[in-house]
C-alpha cells in the first residue's frame, strides 16, 4: 500500500503540461494540439479535476500520480450525478491504494455536490478498469455506443 498522496483539485495553466503528460499515455494517436484544444473546450464547459501528487519534501509536491477529470450534470435517468471523466493511475503506481484514494475524494465531491450517484463509462476491452469499478460498488448499468462523425478526429 503506497503512502497517502496529495489531492488537490487541478489547476491550469501551471497543471497542464502534467495533466497532458497523462492524456498523452492513455491516447496515444491524438495529436498534441488537439488535445490542448480539447482540454480548452472543456474546462469552459464546466469540466474540473483533481490530481494525485507525491508527497515532496517538506509541504511541497512530487510528480502527478493519477488525475480525474469529472462534471456534475443532470439527466432523467440518474437525476443529479458525478460523471467521472478521464480517470487515470500512473502505471507504476497501480495496486497500491491511489485509486481508491481517488475514488473516495470523487465520492465526497459527489456527496457535496448533492449528488445520486456516479456515473462512468469505461472502453469495453478495459478488463482491468472494469474489474477496478466493480470493486468500488459500481455495476454495469449499460453500453455506450458511438459514431464518428470526422474519422480523422
Amino acid at each position: 500500500m503506497m503512502q497517502a498522496a496529495v489531492l488537490r483539485p487541478l489547476g491550469f495553466p501551471q497543471d497542464q503540461e502534467a495533466f497532458l503528460g497523462h492524456l498523452r499515455v492513455l491516447y496515444p494517436s491524438i495529436a498534441e494540439d488537439t488535445l490542448r484544444r480539447r482540454l480548452g473546450a472543456v474546462k469552459d464547459g464546466g469540466w474540473e479535476c483533481i490530481g494525485a501528487f507525491a508527497k515532496g519534501e517538506g509541504d511541497g509536491e512530487g510528480a502527478m500520480l493519477g488525475m480525474s477529470g469529472y462534471w456534475i450534470q443532470h439527466r432523467f435517468c440518474y437525476g443529479k450525478y458525478l460523471y467521472v471523466d478521464h480517470f487515470i493511475v500512473d502505471g507504476g503506481k497501480r495496486g497500491r491504494g491511489l485509486g481508491e484514494q481517488m475514488w473516495q475524494a470523487l465520492e465526497r465531491i459527489a456527496h457535496e455536490h448533492g449528488c445520486e450517484r456516479i456515473v462512468l463509462d469505461t472502453f469495453v476491452t478495459n478488463s482491468v478498469a472494469q474489474r477496478f469499478w466493480m470493486n468500488q460498488g459500481c455495476s454495469i448499468v449499460g453500453l455506450h455506443f458511438g459514431k464518428p462523425l470526422n474519422p480523422s478526429g
